[in-house]
């Protein structure tokens, strides 16, 4: 029999074809339920064939689709007429194998030098295998892979190989030796096991070589298509040949150029191997000793990116003799560019009539990978808009790297309202599986150090939290939990010993584990005096709102110490591949579930399953050595280690392997929607509109490899194909399936490095290809510049769209309406809009302001308000009036912020470091005044402070080992400066007439007072006033206000004038007073406003003794009662109002180079109070939280009056 090849530039072309013969083929079979048999090169070329053939005849039913390596393999099975069929040895066993003899390596042999150089490094004889588990896995990865493509493209070194007269050297030889003891390892199973795994190679030989078909087979021989083809290797090739007559063999493969067929008579002509023209596409003998072609293309594209299909084509020739089938599609009038190009591509024609730039090709430049996937997004829209008949199904996203793009594919198109639907392959199951994903999380845990991220990115998961019934607030609890006990990594002591960390149970789960269970029965202690540093064996109990609920805190203890048993399993190790898998998956049931919605997930655990199958090989191999060991074969170099068994970090590369192997996807391929793919070589499926994206420089068509494990690179031979090539002919074969327009897309900005990118070199040549040869002589192509921003108003330009590009369209409403608000246009636009429009942007128009939200707390009978509140409001009154407005900033961490802190502290950060300094500070000073009153000695600050940093050791609060130690001495030596600094004043309080720890007006502050200082607390009423302030509406209504505050440290000297001391701890020295003054200076206002108190304090005034670090501040203050008021209620009034959003923070409205508080009265005039307001605009410009600006605080005109009003009383001092 013999081979019939058909040629063709457009698969459908090909299809229909096929189709015709099909039909015959079933219409002439003596068996109709035999299935006609395809082999295609791929399960979305075949998916594309089936849709294609069931839409020509409306159905489609018992056709066997067959890939490559299976389908070749089926056939000579049904040859071989050998008892015991051997079984095809695939690319997974081919691993394990490699794997398990990397494992046992001989290290001594030189010649394995070069792998072990890699696996080993120099000078680490001592290591009796390699414990890199990533290096060896890959390197098992490169080596099958390899060896795979030897047989298929240089199957003469193989054979080579097996001959022992063969000498090689160098990393030659290092892998014929491997290849070599690959091959002992084989026969040794089959001869245990009486089961052969043979490569195709090898099966070809051993069945052809001892069968041949008689006349009778030869003339009833089963028909095989082949369809699709256009890169194969020489091996495969060959073998299709030799199985010619055994089979009819019919091959259906893409040529993009009609090249010397333009002159055949007919196209059923077939011997055209008679005619002039063919010597010319006969390999010559020049070009097989070169590994080149020697006549190039005549189309400067072809020549650039048309070698592999040129070598391809020549190659499928020589098995017809140079007999074919022409099913060149007829070319039309060229409509556009693009069909310009296809049409010079397929007749090889000379330079025409010059045309102009067209929208059928369209080259754009996009500042980021995402604006890139929004363009297109935009742009389908655009299409389908203005075309009827184009459907969905007949647009396709193509991309070289799809896990690059999915996010921003998930993104954009899954946003709602959903516009667009779309069906995405070539992903895989470990980034598009929640069960792979959940596996990964797994041994990834097991792997490593069991740290916070680690285990929270396990229950985090669907399956995970099916499998334990819990919710989103049990883990935001939990989460809270481990970042409040400082949890960071390693269960215990001992594993985080054997991790070489401290020997210590710090920042362990265990620790914090004890601590949650300890709140149970024991309170944590209060630091007000000695007792409160008590703990229960090195333990102090942690406590909150949420760890009342028992079941709760007991359900996360049980999780977390279900997981450390679990992986203890697993890190255990010392297991084969068969006791792998049973210990794995029961591992997994325990911990994790498929939840009810997501059952496809099945599919993906049931092929995670039948990949642990292949890990049992490595157990065979285990068994007993082989008769021809080491000692019977010493030159393979066979030193088997039975000992060597599998580990978690070769289990978690194993797993890493198959998840990458596993397909995943959305939606049905080519029947959901769009279709968005990977850019792959034997796919060239025609559609109407393709999107090719990321064709920047630097991300295609790639780089030739280079490394020297690949023994191809040494020298070329026809058929070989480098990844440049590679791509581009696939970007060829993509260019001339596409119907109607192509754009493609690349990242013109690098955002990270802040630079320019150019466009890949296929892109370029495509364009210069243009420029030259279609445009107008001296015309450049035109790309298309996408903005940055999606708000542009380029979107809005009459000439966004025209007679070259279309892609400059956005039908996002939310980016419109962002446009006119930037543009101060919404004004205009909402009094020119019909209700319709209003209506559908009014999600885009919510109220942020203040008023519009106020607190339901206006409206209770009596608001509570202390000091520490309002001076939070002079300190930054836009942001305290959000807080307590619109509820925000008072917001929880989210689970991501707190698990991504995943190692201990280093040194103490704010505020632990300011209260580690102000505490002992605070307990010191009690302990003098009791001290006093006792007549005991006074005790040393440093042991207060020794006690407090031990005591937030025990919390995991500050850092261990020798950061510890330079962190306790830094802040000791600070508390030190901070005691010396406030002995001067202590003799001053010592000598007191009256003196109280703190006197306080209604409820005590948040400090907590020590009940064994000594001194007395003072307590007055709260304050009540009504003020006025603005309800749910626009009114004001009377509202009654209960007003809290202390003075702490408050004594009253021999003269009878009043003091307090105020700790700030800052390393300041102030000429004016700061912020550390304003809740004091407001709690004596308080004092001075009540009856009682004011009675209690006189008129004497107040002198605040303010100590900073290295300097004691003393500043005098005496009001007027009736001032007093006054100023607090209109204080409150402006606190409470939801309407004022005044943008003056203390700091900034004190620090300008106006300064209202300081300005005399008779200098104050309009060109003051202007440059005041235009200094705080500017200062209101460097603004970076964004809560504050999106709710559009104003700085007001009378901002200099205001500032004068609101702050001038705290610089009303006597300073010293």
């Amino acid at each position: 029999m013999t081979i019939e090849l058909y040629f063709s530039n457009q698969l459908d072309e090909l299809a229909e074809k096929f189709a015709r013969i099909l039909t015959d083929e079933v219409r002439g079979k003596a068996d109709i339920f035999e299935p006609p048999v395809v082999i295609v090169p791929s399960a979305n070329l075949a998916k594309w064939l089936q849709l294609f053939l069931s839409g020509k005849n409306s159905i489609l039913m018992n056709v066997e689709f067959r890939f490559l390596e299976s389908g070749l393999w089926e056939m000579l099975a049904a040859f071989d007429s050998g008892e015991s069929k051997p079984d095809r040895m695939d690319k997974e066993q081919l691993e394990i194998f490699l794997l398990y003899i990397l494992q046992n390596l001989d290290r001594s042999d030189i010649d394995f030098l070069p792998v072990a150089k890699y696996l080993f490094g120099e000078g680490e004889e001592d290591k009796e295998r390699p414990q890199d588990a990533a290096r060896i896995w890959q390197l098992s990865e490169r080596l099958a892979h390899l060896f795979k493509e030897y047989e298929f493209h240089r199957t003469d070194m193989i054979r080579k190989w097996s001959a022992p007269e063969t000498v090689t050297e160098g990393m030659e030889r290092c892998q014929q030796k491997l290849y070599l003891r690959l091959k002992l390892l084989r026969e040794d199973l089959a001869g245990r096991t009486g089961k052969r795994l043979l490569s195709v190679m090898e099966y070809a030989d051993c069945v052809l070589s001892n069968n041949r078909p008689d006349e009778a087979e030869a003339a009833n021989l089963k028909n095989i298509h082949f369809f699709g083809l256009s890169q194969i290797s020489n091996f495969h090739l060959t073998l299709i040949g030799r199985l010619q007559a055994c089979y009819a063999i019919h091959i259906y493969t893409m040529n993009p150029s009609r090249e010397f067929w333009e002159d055949l008579r007919t196209p059923r002509e077939k011997r055209w191997i008679r005619r002039r023209n063919v010597r010319t596409l006969a390999l010559q003998a020049d070009e097989q000793e070169r590994g080149q072609l020697l006549r190039q293309a005549d189309n400067a594209l072809l020549a650039a990116w048309g070698k592999p299909g040129r070598e391809s084509i020549r190659l499928l020739c020589g098995l017809t003799d140079y007999d074919f089938n022409a099913c060149f599609k007829t070319p039309k009038q060229p409509a556009g560019i693009l069909q310009r190009i296809q049409n010079d591509i397929l007749t090889l024609s000379q330079p025409g009539e010059r045309s102009l730039q067209d929208r059928s090709l369209q080259i754009v430049a996009c500042p980021s990978r995402y604006r890139e996937v929004e363009t297109v997004y935009n742009s389908i829209l655009f299409n389908l808009e203005q075309d009827e008949t184009l459907q969905q199904t007949d647009i396709a996203i193509l991309v070289p790297d799809i896990s690059a793009y999915k996010p921003a594919f998930d993104s954009v198109f899954n946003r709602c309202p959903g516009q667009l639907a779309y069906n995405l392959v070539d992903s895989h199951a470990s980034i598009e599986s929640v069960y792979g994903k959940a596996v990964t999380a797994i041994v990834k845990l097991a792997a490593g150090r069991f740290s916070r991220n680690e285990v929270f990115d396990l229950i985090l998961n669907p399956c995970f939290m099916s499998r334990w019934k819990i919710g989103p607030d049990e883990v935001q609890a939990w989460a809270n939990w481990t970042g409040a006990l400082n949890i960071f990594h390693t269960f215990d002591r001992e594993s985080k010993e054997a991790r070489g960390y401290p020997p210590s149970g710090n920042f362990t789960w265990k620790q914090g584990l004890q601590r949650l269970r300890l709140a149970r029965i024991m309170a944590e202690p209060e630091v007000t005096d000695l007792s409160g540093f008590a703990n229960y064996q090195g333990f102090v109990p942690y406590s909150d709102l949420t760890t009342g609920a028992p079941d709760l805190v007991e359900k996360f203890c049980r999780i977390i110490e279900t997981l450390q048993r679990a992986v203890g399993r697993l890190k255990a190790g010392g297991i084969g591949g068969g006791q792998w898998k049973q210990r794995f998956f029961q591992t997994c049931d325990e911990l994790i579930e498929i939840p009810e919605g997501l059952k496809g997930e099945t599919a993906v655990r049931k092929a995670l399953v039948r990949a642990f199958d292949t890990l049992t090989l490595y157990d065979r191999l285990q068994g007993e050595k082989p008769a021809s060991t080491p000692a019977a074969d010493p030159d393979i170099g066979l030193d088997i280690d039975l000992d060597i068994d599998l580990d978690i970090h070769l289990i978690k590369e194993f797993i890493r392997a198959n998840l990458g192997a596993i397909s995943g996807g959305h939606g049905n391929y080519l029947t959901g929607g769009v279709t968005i793919s990977g850019l792959q070589p034997m796919r060239p499926i025609p559609f109407d509109i393709v999107y090719v994206l990321g064709m920047e420089e630097g991300n295609f068509p790639g780089r030739a490899e280079h490394s020297t494990l690949d023994l191809r690179l040494s020298k070329r031979r026809i058929g070989d194909i480098s990844l440049p090539e590679r791509n581009g002919f696939l970007f060829l074969e993509m260019l001339l399936s596409v119907r109607k327009k192509l754009y493609i897309g690349y990242v013109s900005r690098d955002l990270q490095k802040d630079r320019l990118q150019q466009p890949c070199s296929v892109v370029n040549q495509l364009k210069r290809y243009v420029e030259q040869e279609i445009l107008p002589d001296g015309q450049m192509f035109r790309v298309a510049e996408i903005p940055l921003s999606g708000a542009s108003g380029r979107y809005l330009a009459q000439e966004a769209v025209d007679a070259f590009s279309d892609v400059l369209v956005n039908d996002s409403l939310a980016d419109r309406v962002t446009y006119y608000r930037s543009h101060r246009l919404w004004k205009s636009f909402t009094a020119q809009a019909s209700a319709d429009d209003l209506k559908r942007v009014s999600r885009f128009e919510p109220d942020l302001s203040i008023g519009a939200a106020a607190s339901a707390a206006a409206d209770r009978t009596v608001e509570k308000i202390t000091m520490g509140q309002l001076k939070k409001f002079l300190e930054h009154p836009v942001r305290e009036k959000i807080r307590r407005h619109l509820g925000l900033y008072d917001e929880e961490e989210t689970i991501e912020d707190v698990v991504l802190r995943e190692d201990e502290p280093f040194f103490s950060e704010f505020p632990l470091d300011y209260r580690l300094k102000m505490e002992p500070v605070r307990c010191w000073l009690a302990a003098c005044f009791a001290a006093k009153k006792t007549g005991c000695a006074a005790p040393d600050a440093g042991a207060f402070y020794h006690l407090i940093y031990d005591a937030c050791g025990r919390k995991n609060q500050t850092p261990e080992g020798a950061f510890a130690d330079t962190d306790r001495e830094a802040i000791r030596e600070e508390v030190g400066r901070i005691v010396e600094t406030i002995r001067p004043v202590l003799e001053k309080m010592h000598s007191a007439k009256k003196l109280f720890r703190a006197v306080s007006i209604g409820e005590p502050a948040q400090e907590a007072l020590p009940s064994e200082s000594g001194l007395s607390l003072k307590r007055f009423d709260p304050f009540t006033l009504s003020v006025r302030a603005a309800d749910s509406g626009s009114d004001t209504a009377a509202q009654e206000v209960e007003l809290h505050g202390q003075l702490p440290w408050m004594w009253q000297d021999g003269e009878g004038a009043w003091h307090a001391l105020v700790l700030s701890g800052s390393a300041k020295k102030p000429a004016d007073p700061d912020r550390y003054v304003l809740e004091p200076v407001l709690s004596y206002l308080l004092c001075l406003a009540g009856d009682e108190s004011r009675r209690w304090i006189e008129a004497s005034g107040i002198r605040l003794h303010v100590v900073y670090r290295d300097i004691v501040r003393e500043w005098r203050y005496e009001f007027d009662p009736q001032k007093a008021e006054a100023y607090l209620k209109k204080l409150v009034s402006d606190f409470l109002d939801p309407s004022q959003t005044a943008w003056l923070p203390f700091e900034v409205g004190t620090s300008r180079t106006v300064r209202p508080h300081k300005t005399p009265e008779k200098e104050i005039d309009e060109a003051a109070r202007m440059q005041f307001a235009a200094e705080m605009k500017e200062a209101f410009a460097e603004e970076e939280d964004y809560l504050i600006r999106i709710v559009k605080p104003v700085i007001p005109q009378d901002a200099f009056d205001r500032v004068r009003r609101r702050f001038k009383i705290y610089f009303e001092s006597a300073g010293s």
